[in-house]
C-alpha cells in the first residue's frame, strides 16, 4: 500500500514565469534555461519552505541585466538562492512585431517539500543505486554529492515512518544497510520500527562524509525517541516487556559511544 509522505531527498523547487501580454503583437520573455531550481541543502534539512518573487530585466539578446527581489520569502537562505539562480538564467527575449526587445519579466520561485506517493520498492532501488555510485567514485566532490542524495533519501523515509509506524518497514530498511549494522540491531527488527539504523549505517559507511555530523545528530535524536517508545510499548506488550532491558541496553550503549567517542589512535 502506498501512502502520502514528504519526500525531501528529491525536493525540487517550482519555477513559474508571469507576464501580461497586452496584444497579439507582443510575446513576453520566457526562460530558456533547462536547469532545475537550486534548493539549498541547508534549507531542505531545516525543513524551510517559501516563495520568492523575482523581477528580471531581460535584454534583447536574452541575458538578464537587472535582478530584483520583489517579494521575499522571509528566509534569507531562500532569498539569496533565488537571486543567484535568476542571475544565471538565459531567456528567449520579449518580441514585438517579430522584433526582440528588452523588457521586465517576473519569476515566481517556489521552494517546497513536495507531497508524493511513497513507494517502498522505488525508494530501495534509489538507495541501492546511490550506494553503488558512491562506491564507484573517487572524486571527493562527486562522492559528497551522492552522499547528500543518499542522506536525503533517508530523511524521506524517516518522514514517512513518522506518519505511518509500520513494523514491516524494517524489511525495507534491512535490505539497504550493511549486514553488520543489521546484526547490531537484530533485537529491534521484529516489533520496533528502526529508521535510526539507516543513519547509524550512514556514519559507519561514510565516517568522513561532510554529512556525518548531521547524520550523527539525527541518530542521537532517534535513539532517544526510540528508548521512550520501547518503554511505552513494554506496558502493552508482554513480548517487548520481556526484552526491554536488552533493547534499552543496546540503545544506551550506542548513545554512549556517540556522545563519548573513543580517541583516535
Amino acid at each position: 500500500m502506498t501512502r502520502r509522505a514528504l519526500k525531501i531527498a528529491l525536493s525540487l523547487g517550482v519555477l513559474t514565469v508571469l507576464n501580461c501580454a497586452t496584444s497579439s503583437r507582443f510575446r513576453p520573455a520566457k526562460v530558456a534555461s533547462d536547469r532545475p531550481l537550486d534548493y539549498p541543502l541547508s534549507a531542505q534539512l531545516d525543513r524551510i519552505e517559501g516563495k520568492v518573487v523575482i523581477g528580471v530585466f531581460v535584454n534583447a539578446d536574452g541575458t538578464p541585466e537587472t535582478v530584483r527581489i520583489l517579494e521575499p520569502s522571509g528566509h534569507a537562505v531562500l532569498d539569496t538562492a533565488a537571486y543567484q539562480f535568476a542571475k544565471t538564467l538565459t531567456f528567449a527575449p520579449a518580441i514585438v512585431d517579430e522584433n526582440p526587445i528588452s523588457s521586465w519579466t517576473k519569476l515566481v520561485l517556489k521552494y517546497r517539500l513536495t507531497d508524493v506517493v511513497f513507494e517502498k520498492e522505488k525508494w530501495a532501488r534509489d538507495v541501492t543505486y546511490l550506494q553503488k555510485r558512491i562506491r564507484s567514485l573517487s572524486d571527493p566532490v562527486s562522492r559528497a554529492e551522492y552522499q547528500r542524495k543518499l542522506y536525503m533519501r533517508y530523511i524521506g523515509l524517516l518522514d514517512y515512518v513518522k506518519k505511518y509506524n509500520e513494523p514491516e518497514m524494517n524489511y525495507t530498511i534491512k535490505g539497504v544497510i550493511q549486514a553488520s549494522t543489521v546484526a547490531v540491531w537484530r533485537d529491534f527488527w521484529p516489533e520496533i520500527v528502526s529508521p535510526f539504523a539507516l543513519f547509524d549505517d550512514f556514519i559507519r559507511m561514510y565516517p568522513d562524509s561532510r554529512y556525518a555530523d548531521k547524520a550523527t545528530e539525527e541518530l542521537i535524536r532517534l535513539l532517544i525517541e526510540t528508548e521512550g517508545e520501547v518503554r511505552v510499548k513494554a506496558l502493552h506488550s508482554r513480548k517487548i516487556a520481556q526484552k526491554t532491558s536488552v533493547l534499552i541496553g543496546s540503545l544506551e550503549k550506542r548513545l554512549s559511544e556517540l556522545q563519548n567517542p573513543a580517541p583516535q589512535q
